[in-house]
């Protein structure tokens, strides 16, 4: 399978059928990286579907969990697909003030992985924290879906501890997501810790300390996204 997948990315205008991929994330995955991301998958594989959910976590992904701060949600025709847009409005209070929102319920992977049959999924999540329960469940759903995994871990960020962050890659690897794992069997090969970007510092101000989509911090969220395809690309060429 691995083999296949470097076949049809390498060899697009050969390949009668294109490798499926799925790429799931947070919001990083809504924003600069994840659209770039996202164009550069597209570009190289040429059917991807892309699930992005501001505030998941795996367990979004698992039980179905609703947020209220944006999404993208993107079909192998790069549209929306309406099945899966399910959403509400709501209302939240910040600083004292209520502010109207839309509420999307995280799509379950299982259901991601039945419409769409991807032979990869690469799964850029993290920041908003991990259980390993529900990593090593997203490992099983992956893998019982026949299909290879690929995780991009969290970047630096200014409201989160380094030894916060620490902790989330320690517990990636404890759940066999890690850069030497393969990405089948009960494994996923971590095809990107983000805090190897050397460039990929969050600065002391500017930005909301969490996001690269600010003006100043976009170019950074684009570079990332491109570093994290030719991660990608990297990581199948090495089988």
């Amino acid at each position: 399978m691995i083999l296949a997948l470097v076949a049809l990315l390498a060899f697009p205008l050969r390949a009668a059928e294109p490798a499926a991929l799925l790429f799931i994330g947070d919001s990083h995955s809504t924003q600069e990286f994840g659209r770039t991301l996202d164009a550069d998958l597209r570009a190289q594989n040429g059917k991807v579907a892309t699930f992005a959910v501001c505030a998941a976590r795996p367990q979004s992904f698992i039980s179905e969990l609703e947020h209220g701060c944006g999404f993208m949600f993107k079909d192998f025709d790069g549209r929306a697909p309406g099945k899966w847009n399910r959403t509400r409005p709501g209302k939240i209070t910040v600083d004292g003030k209520e502010r109207e929102v839309t509420y999307v319920k995280t799509p379950k992977l299982a259901g991601l992985l039945a419409d769409y049959r991807p032979q990869g999924v690469i799964v850029a999540l993290g920041s908003n924290g991990l259980s390993a329960e529900s990593v090593r469940e997203t490992l099983a759903l992956i893998h019982g879906a026949g299909a290879a995994c690929f995780w991009i871990g969290p970047p630096r960020m200014r409201t989160v501890k380094e030894s916060t962050l620490d902790g989330y890659y320690a517990l990636l690897s404890a759940a066999r997501v890690s850069p030497d794992a393969s990405p089948l069997g009960d494994s996923c090969r971590l095809i990107l810790d983000s805090r190897s970007l050397d460039y990929l510092v969050y600065p002391p101000q500017g930005g909301d300390g969490i996001h690269y989509a600010s003006p100043e911090l976009s170019p950074l969220g684009r570079r990332w996204g491109h570093d994290a395809a030719k991660a990608f690309g990297a990581a199948l060429k090495s089988r």
